[in-house]
């Protein structure tokens, strides 16, 4: 599916959540006008006062071309709908960003980004992410772990 020019501007918003960090006032101002959010139950709870009444939630959809797809089906209806995704954290550290970004242009994505896990984290311990060596495993097999331990 390839989206037209006015499709494209369309921003598409990713925000990231924390349990225990609050949204940038921008971020809020900017979910007020959300239509269609997609995201899971913990970040939706995360949010809940915050979500337009009338918002139409939607769990994540996997595996991720089905999330392309329910993503292109709200931009390329007769009226696109405001569309955003909750992420965890910041969405563009071994985040969804990354992924977004190969399926869209650059500047149609808005990033709101959170406190990452990784800085929580670093914070807890005491210890400064310069010194932190990071190992995802989102979306990745197990077995690529084992070359850094």
């Amino acid at each position: 599916m390839t989206l037209s020019p006015e499709q494209q501007q369309q921003p598409l918003h990713v925000i990231g959540t924390s349990a225990d960090t609050d949204l940038s006032v921008t971020a809020q101002q900017a979910l007020q006008h959300a239509q269609v959010i997609i995201g899971s139950e913990h970040q939706f709870e995360c949010e809940k006062g915050l979500l337009p009444n009338n918002v139409l939630m939607v769990d994540y959809p996997h595996p991720l071309p089905k999330l392309k797809a329910l993503i292109d089906e709200h931009l390329q209806s007769i009226v696109p709908k405001k569309f955003f995704v909750l992420v965890s954290g910041y969405p563009l550290l071994f985040g969804i960003g990354g992924w977004l970004g190969r399926n869209y242009p650059a500047e149609q994505l808005v990033f709101h980004p959170n406190k990452s896990s990784i800085q929580s984290a670093c914070a807890r311990i005491g210890k400064s992410w310069q010194q932190a060596e990071v190992v995802s495993l989102h979306v990745r097999p197990l077995v690529s772990i084992r070359s850094k331990l």
